[in-house]
């Protein structure tokens, strides 16, 4: 019965001591699925890190939604809510404003930009203040990891600001 399979179809190699099939020899033409195997795995761990990183957020932000922390971080509790939600925020922007001409690159470039001088203005302004210091300490305890969230949004925004600039000055040469 193994041997008419094999006969059947070349490109199965079945061992005579095993009843099953043990592998399938190369071929070319099976790398761009490999690769393209690889990049859907790769864009689904992407996925669940960012997801991971929104329920982190989300947790870090209904706990430190607290009166102390709202009044002495005047604005900060606010512009971290925002910056979480800003990737669904500034693709809706877009879309929204298209047609002024802008590019996607030129858009998402400057809002980064803006969002990156920002959350960095807001971070280092909150990270002198003791006051607010202390009232997101309070919220978790011994470490205020809302303001290690905003000196990490900020170093993404910039990075991801200064990449766009990079790209604009530098742009990938098309292949014919």
């Amino acid at each position: 019965m193994l041997k008419q399979d094999n006969e059947k179809d070349p490109l199965l190699i079945v061992d005579p001591n095993f009843n099953h099939i043990q592998s399938r020899r190369f071929e070319w033409k099976d790398v761009p699925h490999v690769i393209l195997e690889c990049a859907a795995c790769a864009l689904c761990l992407l996925c669940l890190l960012w997801l991971s990183l929104l329920i982190i957020v989300s947790l870090l932000l209904s706990k430190a939604n607290t009166v102390a922390v709202r009044t002495a971080c005047a604005g900060f509790w606010d512009f971290m809510l925002i910056s979480t939600l800003s990737p669904l925020i500034i693709p809706t922007l877009y879309c929204m404003l298209s047609c002024c001409a802008w590019s996607w690159q030129a858009f998402s470039g400057g809002s980064m930009l803006i969002m990156g001088i920002a959350c960095l203005h807001l971070t280092i302004t909150c990270s002198e203040n003791s006051t607010c210091m202390d009232a997101i300490r309070a919220t978790t305890p011994p470490l205020p990891w809302l303001i290690y969230m905003g000196w990490l949004k900020a170093s993404l925004y910039l990075a991801g600001a200064l990449s766009t600039l990079v790209a604009w000055y530098h742009p990938i040469p098309k292949h014919p």
